[in-house]
């Protein structure tokens, strides 16, 4: 669980499952980024104000390993943190 969405399975296999919180409808950019600090997936989403679930594509074709997501709020610029494994 990280601040305003949590993830899961964790650790992930072929779908990673997000629930984020949003205060206002806006959009919001996912990233996930390798233990070496390089962005390998990035997606953008619009939301509803309030519990959204989402499902990130993509993460299917990621080598076993660590991974850090980065939720990105487009309207308020709010960052929230996440450490995750496949």
């Amino acid at each position: 669980k990280a601040d305003g969405f949590s993830f899961w399975p964790n650790p992930f296999t072929t779908t990673l499952n997000l629930s984020y919180n949003a205060i206002t409808s806006a959009s919001i950019r996912v990233e996930v980024y390798d233990n070496g600090g390089r962005r390998i997936l990035q997606q953008q989403y619009n939301v509803n104000r309030g519990m959204n679930q989402l499902s990130v594509s993509g993460a299917s074709g990621l080598s076993h390993g660590l991974y850090y997501m980065r939720i990105t709020d487009l309207m308020t610029n709010a960052v929230s943190f996440a450490k995750m494994a496949k």
